[in-house]
């Protein structure tokens, strides 16, 4: 049974189903995560019931926050089963239920515990369910599990405080600092060395900060190069009042400010000369057709005048005179006359 858990520890880190730890308000809470394990292929609603029964030993046990850490895991194994003789017939399931609380970066087992349980159902699956459901959180077998492994824990907390410490530092080294932060979160806040880890913990999530503030300042920067002002601005908005280097990330907020300014001013400037371009072309089109309008309307006068003077000429030229008249008349109708 050890080696299963070894097994599923390794598993751990490749695909576990975490379980959400409620809050509890303890002096004496210790970090721990409920956990069941995609690999025992159990039944989703099977699954679903000893998740809950887990978290229920957990947090009423006074195993507040969850952590990394240390990790409480199950393993469900059905030893016996029979039918009943009545009708509908039923199934009686017998299981033990192994538990372990288990100190995941140590990959070693803090505490075991294997209870038997006794489930009936029409369904066999269902009568493993009532097996599990079976199970009290305030068993006082299970209880006193709970409470020696969180003396065991304490201890190991209190002995290993250095070493802690120590990892944690080259996490931070390494600029892992969520790493170490996760280490360091889950020492609990009543063992002596405490202020130490707090110190460290301060410590450390500043660099975070600094470190997050750098990197958006450099994507910020990154986007003021490629003319991107407004992305720029999104970006380095993002950042943390508290980081140490806020003054940088505001400081390249003022340049990106002023790049907008500039920008919206030369635009507006553009804008500005595109619209006086745009009305002198207006205008010098309307005098066009003024000018046009004035050309024709002049032309349209000279003709007039013009016809007027040839229709006078040909008035002149073509009026004859009475003599002219009367040898004509005489000449075509002088026989009459």
């Amino acid at each position: 049974m050890k080696k299963y858990v070894y097994i599923i520890l390794i598993c751990f880190f490749i695909s576990p189903r975490v379980i959400a730890q409620e809050a509890m308000e303890s002096k004496q809470m210790i970090g721990i995560t409920p956990m069941v394990f995609e690999q025992l292929g159990l039944p989703a609603d099977a699954h679903r019931s000893l998740s809950m029964k887990l978290r229920q030993i957990s947090v009423r046990n006074g195993f507040g926050s969850a952590s990394g850490a240390f990790v409480l895991t199950a393993d469900p194994v059905i030893v016996d089963k029979q039918m009943t003789a009545t009708a509908p017939s039923q199934f009686i399931v017998n299981v033990d239920l192994s538990m372990y609380i288990v100190n995941v970066a140590e990959m070693s087992i803090v505490s075991e515990l294997t209870v038997s349980l006794r489930g009936v159902d029409r369904l066999e699956n269902k009568a493993m369910i009532s097996a599990i459901n079976s199970l009290s959180s305030s068993n006082p077998t299970v209880r006193n599990f709970m409470e020696n492994s969180r003396k065991k824990i304490i201890s190991y907390y209190t002995t290993n405080i250095p070493t802690i410490l120590a990892q944690a530092e080259t996490l931070v080294d390494m600029e892992n600092y969520d790493g170490a932060l996760r280490m360091l979160s889950s020492v609990p806040d009543f063992v002596d060395q405490y202020p130490a880890v707090l110190d460290l913990m301060t410590q450390t999530y500043k660099k975070n900060l600094e470190m997050q503030t750098l990197a958006l300042i450099k994507a910020a920067k990154s986007e003021i190069i490629n003319g991107n002002y407004t992305e720029a601005l999104t970006i380095i908005n993002k950042t943390n009042p508290t980081s140490p280097n806020a003054k940088e990330a505001y400081a390249v907020i003022d340049v990106i400010e002023g790049k907008i300014e500039t920008q919206k001013a030369k635009e507006d400037a553009n804008n500005r000369l595109a619209l006086e371009e745009q009305k002198r072309r207006f205008d010098l089109q309307r005098e066009d057709m003024l000018r046009g309008q004035e050309d024709k309307a002049e032309l349209d006068l000279a003709r007039v005048d013009a016809m007027t003077k040839v229709n006078e000429q040909q008035s002149k030229t073509s009026k004859l005179s009475k003599k002219q008249e009367k040898s004509i008349v005489s000449l075509l109708f002088g026989d009459l006359l």
